[in-house]
């Protein structure tokens, strides 16, 4: 099942932005050293990182109490997210792995990728699609700045209340189980060709794709399991 998240009419949106080692967006951040943030000229490091926060229309697995569903954000739902996250002032507000409050980390840019080629987040290769909310965080704490460096954090996860509601793009149940016989490239071309038209970015296509690969994979090694217990 495929549910586009939206906001509530009067929702605050997103509380706070977390650093987490798997983002759900799975679109890594890069960290920016005096040496590559060249907008200025300091010193000593300046304590930057910098990615996506929420890609559009890009179908993201959620499991919920033995539920398995899709979620996505459209582009008008990202920008009005964007913009009340600035609004609110919860620009100093971050957290760990969404487990506790830190603080020294402060969202200082905060925008819309409006050209792929000529965005600022092009130049340094984030790869994000027009629509993408990108941000820059600054790093004043030293333990949190030590996780960065160590690679224990990859990425921003948002912390936030949204509205769920059935999307009109429904996935084939059936593209989760493998054929007999079929390798994951085969797999996913075929899941690729049947979902064409109700995905039309080919990375949409391969994102939904490659995930219903690895429940089928999944599935299958249950399978195997429960034919050696039995």
């Amino acid at each position: 099942m495929l549910y586009e998240l939206i906001l509530e009419p009067e929702g605050e949106g997103v509380r706070a932005i977390s650093l987490v080692e798997d983002p759900a967006i799975q679109e890594d951040w890069i960290a920016l050293s005096s040496e590559e943030f060249t907008l200025r000229s300091v010193d000593e490091e300046k304590r930057l990182i910098m990615g996506a926060v929420l890609v559009p229309d890009k179908p993201i697995l959620r499991r919920n109490e033995g539920e398995e569903f899709y979620i996505y954000f459209s582009k008008e739902t990202i920008r009005e997210t964007m913009e009340r996250y600035a609004k609110s002032g919860n620009h100093r507000q971050a957290t760990l792995e969404h487990s506790f409050a830190i603080q020294g980390v402060t969202t200082i840019e905060s925008w819309i990728v409006e050209d792929e080629t000529y965005d600022k987040s092009a130049l340094y290769k984030l790869n994000a699609p027009v629509g993408s909310w990108v941000a820059t965080m600054k790093v004043d704490s030293p333990e949190i700045w030590s996780l960065v460096k160590a690679g224990r954090v990859k990425g921003f996860s948002i912390e936030g209340l949204f509205k769920r509601q059935a999307s009109d793009k429904e996935l084939n149940a059936e593209l989760s189980t493998r054929r007999p016989g079929e390798g994951e490239e085969d797999f996913i071309s075929r899941c690729m060709s049947e979902l064409a038209s109700e995905f039309p970015e080919e990375e949409q296509r391969y994102a939904v794709c490659k995930q219903y690969a690895e429940l089928s994979a999944l599935e299958d090694l249950e399978r195997i399991l429960s034919d050696k217990e039995a």
